[in-house]
């Protein structure tokens, strides 16, 4: 152990020992001229993180305000929230007993319904030489067929005078806005229409109803086979219990405006197609039969310009199924 200590205080240690301080001294020398030349920089740092931080301060007591000032609002969405949640529930339970109540049996009843209710009252107004407009609600038709069925035609009459009268304007631009190659014809005969010239617009409305059918469902208005319209065949490719079919009922049957010479009564007074461009009725220049074949117009034009997505544009019966030498009437 002596000679141990002996070895480490000899003089070649003591020098090592002194080389070393000298070695730290030298670092510590070092460190103070760095400290002293960045200390400029470090306090113009310590300045500028200062001033940022004053800068900050108004703005981050002004994001606090805010969240603040906000509460409310985000109070009143998580309520709002909360309500609508409540709502939610209670709705669901309203459908469910909705769906088991017997006013929906009653309205899925009305609607198996409604295509037979439409169709008889179609076919009414079309005895009576009348033809749907789609202004027309279902309650007010469904009136006008009791009235017409009931012999009260005077007073059902009077109504579609009225409404047809009131819309010559709109169904004029509604037509020859679906039919602008025909405009001049159907401007021509509304306006002799204006004028009282019934005598000269009813037979130019009754042809240009009838190409306006045949432009769409290649089928002519006026046309028989087997005492059967030739539209029928258009009809019948709509399925039957469907209220787009139900709307094109008046196409599937003999109406007195398109019946032949031998299937009417000379005396019976109505609006008939074949007695008009045929030159057999003399008295058909009235307002009322004026109206009526603004009624036939305007729906040619829309129950079938409307219904085109089924079936589609110009369809036919195929070869095999189509009558041949149809009856001009």
């Amino acid at each position: 152990m002596s000679e141990t200590l002996q070895k480490n205080t000899s003089p070649a240690n003591h020098k090592e020992v002194a080389a070393l301080g000298d070695y730290f001294k030298l670092w510590r020398e070092a460190a103070t001229q760095i400290a002293i030349r960045a200390a400029p920089a470090v306090a113009e740092w310590q300045e500028m993180v200062r001033q940022v931080a004053e800068q900050a301060a108004p703005v981050l007591r002004t994001a606090e305000a805010i969240q603040r000032s906000m509460e409310p609002i985000f109070e009143a969405q998580r309520t709002l929230h909360k309500v609508l949640a409540a709502e939610q529930r209670r709705w669901a339970v309203e459908l469910e007993e909705l769906l088991r109540s017997p006013a929906l049996e009653q309205l899925q009843r009305g609607l198996t319904t409604l295509p037979g209710r439409t169709r008889r009252a179609l076919l009414v107004l079309g005895d009576n030489g009348w033809f749907l407009h789609f202004a027309m609600s279902l309650p007010a038709l469904w009136d006008l067929e009791r009235e017409l069925s009931g012999g009260n035609v005077k007073e059902a009459e009077s109504q579609l005078i009225e409404h047809f009268r009131g819309r010559l304007d709109e169904i004029e631009e509604s037509v020859v806005e679906k039919f602008p190659q025909r405009a001049p014809i159907i401007r021509a005969a509304l306006n002799a229409h204006r004028r009282q010239e019934y005598a000269l617009s009813i037979p130019v409305l009754l042809a240009q109803a009838d190409g306006m059918c045949k432009q769409q469902v290649n089928q002519h208005l006026f046309m028989n086979r087997n005492k059967r319209p030739m539209t029928a065949i258009y009809v019948e490719q709509v399925a039957a219990d469907t209220f787009e079919a139900a709307l094109l009922t008046p196409l599937a049957q003999t109406l007195p405006i398109s019946t032949s010479s031998h299937e009417r009564s000379k005396d019976d007074g109505a609006l008939n197609r074949h007695a008009v461009l045929h030159g057999e009725s003399l008295d058909y220049g009235s307002e009322t039969n004026g109206l009526k074949a603004v009624s036939l117009i305007n729906y040619v034009a829309h129950v079938l310009g409307d219904l085109q997505n089924s079936p589609s544009p110009g369809v036919s019966a195929p070869a095999h199924a189509r009558p041949r030498g149809p009856e001009r009437k």
